[in-house]
């Protein structure tokens, strides 16, 4: 059965589709649906950056009988290279799957800033975590295992640069409301989100009170 074809026009929407079809295509006796939806993307010293969160799930024939195979939501940062004749070439594909996009800037930003920070013995970083890295989350693995690691790095470099002056801290906000979540009510997730729900101006407020004490 053939896979999932882009009917549109969008040319950069074309080739993410057949990226990801590739990407996600398990069987040969099967088939694959994708839907990416893309958050931004731009051209740069000769290639396409494009950043997309895709849904994917595979397929499989056993004589009549049709079976998933797997699937999921997988955020993803996709670098093409871009010949002379205008056509592409996939040259990098990062999955947040494993949390690693999420982490990694973390630990890369704080090599940077700590270059700083310990000869002159004083400094403050606060790291922004998630209750889903205290509890875990159904259906959102990557995410709760990278935000666990924020917490798990915070507690290690607190350790390793209070000698120097520094602290390190982490905020594990809870459920914050914005243009997505206001309308779900409290009562659907009493046992996740006890008490009231925090906004983006409280949340604000908790990074601001951390940095001043």
């Amino acid at each position: 059965m053939p896979d999932f074809a882009y009917q549109g026009n969008d040319p950069v929407a074309q080739l993410v589709y057949q990226t990801e079809v590739q990407k996600h295509r398990g069987w040969q006796s099967g088939f694959c649906v994708v839907a990416p939806h893309i958050f931004a993307s731009y051209r740069e010293d000769g290639k396409l950056k494009v950043f997309v969160t895709t849904y994917a799930q595979s397929y499989r024939l056993y004589d009549n009988v049709l079976s998933e195979e797997g699937g999921g939501i997988v955020p993803a940062a996709i670098t093409y290279g871009e010949s002379s004749d205008g056509s592409y070439t996939l040259e990098s594909y990062e999955q947040a799957q494993d949390g690693a996009i999420n982490l990694k800037s973390v630990f890369i930003c704080m090599q940077e800033v700590l270059k700083y920070m310990i000869p002159q013995k004083k400094g403050k970083i606060i790291h922004i975590s998630s209750i889903w890295g205290m509890v875990g989350a159904s259906c959102e693995v990557h995410y709760s295992t990278a935000k666990a690691g924020i917490i798990g790095l915070t507690k290690a470099l607190a350790k390793e640069l209070g000698p120097s002056n520094i602290q390190v801290n982490c905020i594990a906000h809870g459920y914050i409301v914005d243009g997505r979540r206001s309308s779900i009510p409290q009562s659907k997730s009493p046992s996740l989100y006890p008490g009231e729900y925090g906004t983006r101006t409280t949340a604000c407020n908790i990074s601001s009170n951390s940095s001043s004490r």
